[in-house]
């Protein structure tokens, strides 16, 4: 499977090191997690070179009234040197600053700013200033900045902020780029169910459903559920168009997870999508279920296949004896054997003997005590 943080990593660095956008593309085979630490580090070694003069400045612009300061800091020091110097400013007075400050400079100067350098700064900044400098963000398309700071917002002006910006697409972009993937959940949570659509839509448009799937493994079990409500409520073919994605890039994993927390109702519905009857399809999926070690997950959900995705799905692993060896040896060890024991009793006979012949040859007695289970 792509790494597809490795995208928004690189673009990052490039953003940094003052390159060209595409030029670190040769990074694309470097794991994200070793291009972010990189990043990070080389990120304090530039500020920790100039923090001397950083704090020096701050230290100068307490004797200055804010109004001054602030006509300094648009005028003579620049977007760079101004957040390098916030960093080393007392929180109450930056905030106090930030006030006086154009929300067209606060945005650029957020652009070189480190939300962890000014976490305490944030806190003190008027919510309106907040939304403000999101907004103008969001018009410029700085999705990366805006991610960087909206899990260092509390929750209320994160409110404020989400209804600030009416794009979807937006929204999505912004949720690319979040570092701290466990926030995602909750960034989600202050939208609608409509704008949780519009999303999901916007995702479809942009052809950015491989990325919306990698964010999909963040949510919490809740969220997934939520959101996978949300893509069957779009219709069927946006469904089709997601196990397209899927097979394309090798994205079962997310898709799993999040149909194994929709209702009920909707699970059903998407086991019984047509095109999990297409056994190039299914040979896809299964593939990845055995790689990623899902055969307990597998085992539990297709209790509630329709009797021919299940039919399918059997046809698939007869004919394939190391993932059949997989299912039988996961449903045991995770003590599944009665969920799989239902699956096995609604298949048709021929198939069932096809199934205890594979599974004699393939496993011995380990598939041999389960299927003597079978009425």
């Amino acid at each position: 499977m792509h790494d597809f943080d490795i995208d928004a990593e690189r673009i990052k660095l490039e953003r940094l090191l003052g390159a060209s956008e595409g030029s670190l593309a040769y990074l694309s085979t470097t794991h994200s997690s070793l291009v972010r630490a990189f990043r990070e580090d080389f990120s304090d070694a530039l500020y920790r070179r100039h923090q001397d003069n950083y704090a020096r400045l701050a230290k100068l612009s307490r004797v200055l009234p804010v109004g001054v300061s602030a006509k300094l800091a648009e005028t003579v020091l620049g977007a760079v040197l101004g957040a390098g110097v916030a960093g080393e400013m007392d929180p109450d007075r930056a905030g106090k600053l930030a006030g006086k400050l154009s929300a067209a400079f606060l945005a650029k100067l957020s652009v070189h700013l480190e939300p962890h350098r000014a976490t305490k700064i944030i806190g003190k900044i008027p919510q309106a200033v907040i939304v403000a400098v999101a907004q103008e963000l969001a018009r410029k398309e700085e999705y990366i900045t805006l991610a960087r700071f909206v899990t260092a917002i509390d929750s209320q002006t994160l409110h404020a902020v989400m209804d600030a910006i009416p794009s979807a697409d937006a929204l999505l972009r912004v949720g690319i780029f979040v570092e701290q993937r466990e926030s995602l959940s909750d960034l989600l949570e202050q939208l609608s169910d409509q704008r949780r659509q519009d999303i999901l839509a916007a995702a479809t448009k942009a052809k950015l459903w491989p990325q919306m799937l990698v964010l999909m493994t963040h949510l919490n079990d809740k969220m997934k559920g939520i959101m996978g409500d949300a893509v069957v409520a779009l219709g069927d073919d946006l469904m089709a168009f997601i196990l397209e994605t899927c097979r394309e890039h090798k994205l079962w994993e997310p898709l799993i997870l999040t149909v194994a927390n929709m209702s009920a109702d909707n699970r059903r519905l998407v086991l019984a999508l047509p095109l999990l009857h297409d056994m190039e399809m299914l040979k896809s999926l299964l593939d990845d279920i055995h790689n990623e070690n899902l055969w307990p997950l597998f085992a539990h959900l297709w209790t509630d296949a329709s009797e021919q995705t299940l039919t399918c799905s059997f046809e698939v692993l007869a004919d394939n004896g190391e993932w059949l060896a997989g299912l039988l040896r996961a449903a045991t060890d995770a003590g599944l054997q009665g969920e799989l024991k239902k699956e096995l009793q609604r298949l048709p006979s021929p198939l069932y003997e096809r199934l205890a012949l594979a599974a004699t040859a393939s496993c011995g007695d380990e598939l041999a005590a389960l299927m003597t289970t079978v009425d």
